[in-house]
């Protein structure tokens, strides 16, 4: 078996604009979960406000007089 050991070189030249770039990132990061929280808690309304609006139209449907 033949194998190749491959050494790659990197060099990368920082500036004030890429790291202001690279600390945006990485407070988008940092703030995700908080934002991920509060989608779930919001989903989770609509979910259920859509459960009883369904709910409420069906039965009235069916002859029914009530409100949601």
């Amino acid at each position: 078996m033949n194998v190749e050991n491959k050494v790659h070189t990197f060099s990368l030249t920082l500036d004030w604009e890429l790291i202001r770039l690279i600390s945006q990132i990485d407070r988008f990061d940092a703030s995700w979960t908080s934002i991920e929280k509060k989608e779930v808690q919001s989903l989770k309304q609509l979910k259920s406000i859509a459960t009883v609006r369904s709910v409420g139209a069906s039965t009235r449907i069916e002859g029914s007089k009530m409100s949601d």
